[in-house]
């Protein structure tokens, strides 16, 4: 069974899990998800995810987060979305350890094991450039709402219908 890791990226403190082969994280500070994490460990190759990112995901409240440690890049959406996300790509029981991960009751887990400069970007996907017809959120997408902080190019965005 997978653990779940303490860790902190860009210096953001978050949890993580291995979820079939790709690390999942969860923000310690507001619960969000990485939702392309979660499309990456579904097994949708990167145009399928674009068109479910645009599609679905970019009209709920979220945030992409462009710049940093890469493997922290996204679009990350509250906890109630992402288990929804989860739920229609079948991946929901693969991450409910991290989803209902509750420190105050489980205890905070163990630190993520530390990596070298190296090792860290080999674990991280290429970014491939994107074409036309097919961006991912991972790349540059124009958003409407668009608010910028100084740490790493931080868009949140909230399109109610």
């Amino acid at each position: 069974m997978p653990a779940i890791r303490a860790a902190a990226y860009s210096g953001v403190p978050v949890y993580e899990i291995q979820c079939r082969g790709v690390p999942v994280m969860r923000r310690k500070a507001d619960t969000w998800i990485n939702a392309t994490q979660i499309l990456r460990a579904a097994g949708l190759p990167k145009p399928q995810r674009t068109k479910v990112l645009e599609r679905d995901v970019v009209n709920g409240i979220h945030e992409k987060v462009q710049g940093g440690f890469a493997g922290f890049q996204g679009t990350w959406i509250p906890l109630d979305s992402a288990k929804a996300l989860a739920a229609s790509y079948h991946i929901e029981e693969d991450l409910a350890l991290l989803f209902d991960f509750l420190p105050e009751r489980d205890g905070e887990p163990l630190p993520a094991k530390k990596r070298s400069r190296a090792q860290a970007f080999s674990a991280t996907p290429k970014l491939e450039k994107a074409s036309e017809e097919s961006s991912d959120v991972d790349g540059m997408l124009p958003l409407l709402d668009t608010f910028y902080c100084d740490q790493s190019l931080t868009s949140i965005s909230s399109h109610q219908q």
